[in-house]
């Protein structure tokens, strides 16, 4: 909706001139169509604020009470007592205030004189004003504590960081430090920040602006802590290493691209696709120099695959690279990072569904299609992902006529059934979770059906952009045990590796991807036991009713793994 204001310094014989002068430029900056479908050009409000009696004025608190009231955007009407809560919070951003406890929005809202929200209401109140960007709340366990009710000092954390470049000369680099990050907002006109600095650098990391570093022990899986954070979009340093010319090669890689439909793909887009990649792998070494740039990231998938992501005009272009030659490359990693990385861009670049809850597919943002690249590598040698069946045994590109296999182009898109649910899993799946995966409280879970050690299985689960299992309650403990029972029904050969391990200290317990203590267990009698020592890792042995029991690291075994829910939302910066 937009509003033009300082009617009274135009002539009123030049009011709708004016008027239809500047509808035509805002028009000509909002062409896409994705973009006209949420804003309202068809009538432009053109006031005198100092008046009153402006009839324009009654006019547009008309439009904007209907509006919020009967929310034709999300095709839904709404409770009016939305309208109300939003003003009392708006009332508290005029007294300077920017992020409130949840707990002061549920007072709020059982005093607003009328029938209060229920928690189902507030909690989609809450979401449509995080969708429409006056107020950020995200709904997940190390942000739904808070809310942002004006998402206008997200600017202002944003411009910190920009700001402090020269005074933090690693931020070229796409370094920072949490320490740093306290430096800069101990300045005074970021000092607000502090109150609640660990908020502020959750969501940071969860708009995927800062990432965190993940450093494993390659012995023992565990997660190493590191005072780190990496920032893609600060990086500045170009690739200047020998690495692309003695690694992407057509012998040892095979790439694919995603290929944006608009011609100026906004910076911010590559930006968080690869730092949603740096918060899954770690960056690779090369020639003593990490492999992250401008627009330019490798990292380590396994002693044998690196991943390579690359801006290449409107693409990003991804490679996996095999140490020795692409033949050995395995077809479910790639299967795998297919998946996660799509699926991770898609949730960057998307915005508002025509509905709050829509069963429509969600809009994109910046629409994207799936390009397969031919062996040659050329950015220019694109084939349609859908196109591959067509392919009777090899395609020859149009450019350069290399012959690529068509099995090279089907390794993406490898069945991938033996990491999945199948049709005997009785449990629902639910839409916040991905293909075979099924859903607890806010939490994907996948129990695989193929061993490994121990190790191999979180790096498994890593690819996934999950970890192995944490069981912070009886409650989940249950819904995984009940979950595994009826998979195997009597089959007492499923023992699953779950994520808890004693390798770094004896009797010293910790779930490797938090690094925290259990808070909860539920193990066999007499265990854990050590099995004279060799029993460092965590699974539910099926002999026992899937009570937990120690067990050697090394044997294979199945696992599980756990992620957050896929497509919990989150509004866009940048």
């Amino acid at each position: 909706m937009f509003v033009a204001t300082h009617k009274d310094l135009v002539c009123q014989q030049d009011v709708s001139n004016k008027r239809a002068q500047l509808l035509n430029t805002l028009s000509a900056c909002f062409t896409d169509e994705n973009i006209q479908s949420h804003i309202m050009l068809q009538h432009l409000f053109f006031v005198n604020a100092l008046n009153e009696n402006d009839p324009e004025m009654e006019e547009l608190r008309e439009c904007i009470s209907t509006t919020i009231t009967e929310n034709p955007q999300w095709g839904q009407k709404v409770p009016k007592q939305f309208l109300i809560l939003e003003m009392m919070l708006a009332a508290l951003v005029e007294e300077g205030k920017i992020i409130i406890p949840l707990e002061d929005a549920e007072k709020m809202n059982s005093t607003t004189g009328v029938k209060p929200l229920s928690t189902t209401e507030l909690g989609l109140f809450l979401g449509v004003q995080n969708i429409c960007g006056k107020m950020t709340y995200i709904d997940y366990p190390q942000l739904r504590n808070y809310i942002v009710i004006d998402p206008t000092c997200l600017i202002a954390v944003l411009k910190s960081i920009v700001t402090s470049v020269p005074v933090i000369a690693s931020l070229h680099q796409g370094r920072l430090t949490k320490s740093d990050l306290t430096n800069i907002w101990s300045s005074g006109k970021f000092s607000h920040f502090l109150q609640h600095e660990e908020y502020f650098r959750q969501l940071l990391v969860h708009y995927d602006i800062l990432s965190e570093v993940r450093r494993y022990d390659r012995e023992s899986g565990k997660k190493i802590y590191v005072d780190r954070y990496l920032v893609p979009c600060m990086i500045t340093t170009q690739n200047t290493t020998t690495f692309v010319e003695k690694h992407l090669t057509s012998g040892k890689c095979i790439s694919f691209a995603f290929e944006f439909i608009a011609a100026d793909v906004p910076d911010a887009i590559p930006c968080r696709l690869i730092s949603s990649i740096l918060s899954i792998w770690n960056v690779k070494s090369y020639e003593n120099v990490d492999l992250l740039f401008s627009g330019f990231v490798a990292v380590v998938l396994d002693r044998k695959h690196d991943l390579v992501v690359k801006t290449e005009h409107n693409t990003v272009a991804v490679y996996i690279v095999h140490k020795d030659r692409k033949e050995l490359i395995i077809k479910d990693l790639a299967s795998c990072v297919i998946e996660v990385l799509e699926q991770n861009l898609a949730k960057i670049s998307e915005v508002y569904s025509l509905s709050f809850k829509s069963d429509n597919i969600t809009q994109r943002y910046v629409p994207f299609h799936v390009k397969l690249k031919s062996g040659c590598l050329s950015p220019n040698c694109l084939l349609d992902a859908e196109d591959v069946n067509s392919i009777e045994t090899y395609w020859v590109c149009d450019d350069h006529r290399y012959i690529t296999p068509k099995s090279e182009l089907e390794i993406w898109y490898t069945d991938r059934t033996n990491l999945q649910c199948t049709d005997s899993c009785q449990v629902l799946l639910d839409d916040v979770c991905r293909h075979g995966w099924v859903h607890f409280r806010d939490r994907c879970y996948m129990f695989a059906t193929e061993k490994e050690t121990w190790t191999n299985a979180e790096f498994r689960c890593r690819v996934f952009g999950g970890h192995l299992a944490e069981i912070e309650h009886a409650e989940t403990n249950k819904f995984l045990k009940d979950t595994a029972q009826m998979r195997n029904g009597n089959d007492q050969r499923h023992h699953y590796f779950i994520g808890l391990t004693d390798e770094a200290l004896l009797d010293e317990w910790e779930w490797v991807e938090s690094a925290t203590k259990p808070n909860f267990t539920d193990w066999g009698n007499h265990q854990p036991d050590h099995n004279g020592n060799d029993e460092h890792c965590v699974l539910f042995y099926a002999r026992d009713h899937y009570r937990w029991h120690d067990a050697d690291c090394d044997y294979h075994n199945y696992f599980i793994c756990e992620e957050e829910e896929v497509n919990s939302g989150g509004s866009i910066i940048g």
